[in-house]
Formats: structure tokens, sequence, C-alpha cells
């Protein structure tokens, strides 16, 4: 794909499940070096974040650091919201709450959910295999449902980083946390989230949300165009110089 040659952009990037800021420094990195601006967000609990899983409050808590960047824009500024596997759930919620701020949203092999849709309803049959072996904490006492899951070490290293390479795949591996469970993350989505443009990134040879799966939720609910990579689930590792093109890309054609 060309790269298009464009005005300077805003980015601004949502992690997925166990990650934080710190996957994006590759691609923070080549877009910084095109003269864009950049800001990657610990949602809470995550990366530098100091409240722990178990203390997260509710979906709109562990989303505030996001909301907080929006809110924090200028008369007139607009972001290019990207985010990355259970990320998408966080980015709906940010489109439906602040649209006139987002130019459009990347969906990077993204829970892409339709309106009203939990990660509960989505968690058990796509992420299913990533599940296994997995410790569940109850942060509230074990008579009430669980407050955080920590996935096995070992399955999602290679479920996530299957086409990283070794040094990759240490530097995440150190730094995986575990994942807050919420039950208010459903999304009912109004001419607000309709009115943000949509872009998905399709990993082709993601382990950890199957494309099979990625494709159910471009057909549930469409986006308004779909992109390919040939990548694992990571590609912020394993495609850094792919991914870029397509983000620039979409920077030229929704930003520009």
């Amino acid at each position: 794909m060309a790269t298009l040659r464009q005005k300077q952009q805003y980015f601004v990037f949502v992690h997925g499940a166990q990650h934080g800021a710190w996957c994006w420094f590759k691609t923070i990195e080549l877009l910084e070096q095109a003269g864009h601006l950049t800001k990657a967000v610990d949602l809470v609990s995550a990366g530098d974040s100091s409240v722990n899983a178990d203390d997260v409050e509710c979906f709109d808590h562990y989303n505030q650091p996001l909301y907080e960047v929006l809110e924090s824009l200028g008369t007139n500024q607009k972001v290019i919201l990207v985010c990355h596997s259970m990320g998408g759930t966080t980015v709906a919620r940010a489109c439906e709450r602040y649209p006139l701020r987002i130019h459009v949203a990347v969906y990077i092999a993204g829970a892409m959910l339709k309106s009203g849709m939990s990660q509960s309803e989505n968690h058990d049959e796509v992420f299913r295999e990533t599940s296994k072996d997995a410790q569940f904490h109850f942060g509230k006492g074990e008579q009430n449902p669980p407050t955080s899951c920590w996935p096995s070490l070992e399955i999602v290293t290679k479920a996530y980083y299957n086409l990283c390479s070794s040094e990759d795949i240490q530097f995440a591996a150190k730094r995986l946390g575990g994942v807050p469970i919420m039950c208010d993350d459903a999304t009912i989505f109004t001419a607000n989230y309709h009115s943000v443009p949509r872009v998905y990134i399709r990993t082709s040879f993601d382990k950890a949300i199957a494309p099979h799966f990625q494709d159910r939720y471009v057909l549930q609910n469409p986006p308004t165009e779909v992109l390919h990579l040939e990548s694992d689930h990571s590609p912020f590792f394993s495609a850094t110089r792919e991914l870029n093109e397509h983000l620039l890309y979409v920077a030229a054609t929704y930003a520009n």
C-alpha cells in the first residue's frame, strides 16, 4: 500500500486485555518519525496504572484515562483512535460518548461487538483456548463473582505472539497483567457511534481472535472499510511497518 502525503494528525492508542501503553512503542516511533502526534493510554489497572485489577469499579472507571484524553482536546481538535483486541469495547464506548472528537476509529483484530453485546457474551466462544487454565481472583469475596482473570502465561504468549521475535515475546511476557472483570461493558449504539467511520484491520494468522471470529464482527457490525494484515494477533510487534502503512493510509483517507 502506497504511503500518502498528509498533514499532521493525532493518533491515540488503546491496548487490549493484559497489555498496556507499552505495546505501541514501535508504532509510535514510526508515526512520530513521520511527523504525527501520538498518545498511548494505560487504562485503569493496566501498564503503569496504580490500581489493582480487582479494584476496577466499573467499565467507565476502566476507560477513564481515555475519556480524559478526549476531554482535554482543544476546540475542533480530533484524533484517530486506534484500538487492539478487547480494547474495541473501550473504543466503542468512546465513540458513543465523544463522536465529535474522533476522525475515525481503527480496530486492529478488535472485538467490534454489536450493539448491546458484552464481553462476557463474546468471551466464552472467542477466547475459549486462551482462557484454559486461567486463574480467577475474588476481590469481593468468594461468595461474589470474580473480579479479575489471570490467563496462563504460556498459553497466551503462544496465542498473542506466534509470529513475533523471541525478543518481542520476552519483552511482552514480562509486562502482561490481569484482566478486570466488569459486568457493565455492553454499549448501546446510537447515531453518535454510527457517525464515526470505522476501519477494521483483519489479522490473518491470529491465534487469539481467530480470523473467522473477526469476520463475524465485521458481518454483525459492518465497518466503513476492512484492511488486511498477514500477521498474528500483535502486528505492532510482528508487522510493524505494514501496520504503520495502514495507519498512514487511514489518516490520509479519513482525517485529511
